[in-house]
């Protein structure tokens, strides 16, 4: 019996794997030459007993490891990712993008990690590169993008070359309407590892599992948030419901569940914050640019900044996170910076 098969076995028996039994399943997944049918299996006994946090640690670890290396390390101390697992089914606008570009705009280091559309309409990585970020760059180009933008995008396909060898068996898997632990890891092997992060996660039960996960995995301060709504739930802080924030590393103390109305907002409808295909995100976040947007979506964005902006340690407290967001989005900070992304990278294009 395969190695595979008896970590298997050990599965449908109800039984956790150990962090190094985990990264032992995660590598053999990663072999073109281990038998799909036992990676199949092995996924389906994970998913039924349920992924534990150190299982999940153990995969982020290789996969993170196996992945294409931006070189960017010297940055990575002070950088921070934005992102969410998906899988909500809310159809928002892609909030976590724009508060990506909104702290970006403030100085702060930003690594966003992404992939196109999988459960939503408009996937990261189709908003960013249609508003000008590529999604080829080189290693020589990211660091010279980061120092002027503070922000690079890591398109997923072109770091996780490892992922190839278990698609066939993923693809196989969705079609029968299983999720594998593969569904959950994408916010947790950014390629260019940062150690600050704002996570957010579609179901309130996996709050306690990520913050778990990221405390193993070492990140030094971190948010995993989920927003409970009347409606289901939301993979980020909106002002559309309660807000359950769960902090890792030096804000592990970080625990609470807030309104938009703490910070004077009112409550918003679900239908604010919705977008659509990419064409009407484009024109959503136009709006936003312009002021114009709905009260509920310019809210969630702000609230996100502020979360944000704490976890980067660029302000003590939420209230001060939300005020200066609010002066970056509203008195223009985040137009102007939309400026400086096209015209350094029309400038590539001409090269």
């Amino acid at each position: 019996m395969s190695t595979l098969s008896l970590l298997s076995s050990q599965l449908k028996n109800g039984e956790d794997l150990s962090l190094e039994q985990a990264a032992e399943a995660a590598g053999l997944l990663a072999r073109e030459s281990e038998d799909p049918g036992a990676k199949a299996e092995f996924l389906t006994a994970l998913a039924d007993k349920g992924e534990s946090a150190v299982e999940i640690a153990g995969f982020a670890g290789v996969f993170q490891k196996l992945a294409r290396n931006p070189g960017l390390e010297v940055y990575a101390d002070e950088a921070i990712d934005l992102c969410g697992t998906g899988g909500d089914g809310q159809g928002t606008v892609n909030i976590s993008s724009v508060t990506a570009l909104l702290v970006a705009s403030l100085g702060i280091k930003v690594f966003k990690h992404g992939n196109r559309s999988i459960t939503s309409k408009c996937g990261s990585a189709d908003f960013l590169a249609a508003i000008g970020f590529p999604l080829d760059l080189s290693n020589e180009e990211f660091g010279p993008a980061l120092e002027t933008l503070n922000m690079v995008f890591f398109f997923a396909p072109n770091f996780h070359p490892a992922f190839k060898s278990i698609m066939p068996v993923r693809q196989a898997l969705a079609k029968e309407g299983k999720k594998t632990i593969f569904n959950l890891l994408g916010p947790l092997i950014n390629p260019g590892n940062p150690s600050r992060q704002l996570l957010g996660v579609y179901a309130e039960k996996l709050v306690p599992l990520f913050r778990e996960a990221l405390e193993k995995k070492g990140l030094s301060r971190g948010i995993v948030a989920h927003g409970r709504l009347p409606e289901g739930g939301l993979d980020e802080v909106s002002a559309a419901g309660e807000n359950i924030l769960a902090g890792v590393g030096s804000l592990a103390s970080w625990e609470e569940t807030f309104g938009a109305d703490r910070y004077g907002y009112p409550v918003a409808p679900i239908e604010e914050l919705r977008g659509g295909d990419l064409e009407t995100n484009l024109r959503l976040f136009e709006d936003l640019l312009a002021g114009k947007a709905n009260p509920g979506l310019t809210h969630s964005v702000l609230l996100n900044a502020a979360v944000a902006l704490v976890v980067a340690g660029k302000v003590a407290k939420m209230e001060e996170g939300v005020l200066r967001a609010r002066e970056q989005l509203l008195g223009g900070g985040l137009k102007a910076y939309m400026g400086q992304v096209r015209e350094y990278f029309a400038g590539r294009n001409q090269a």
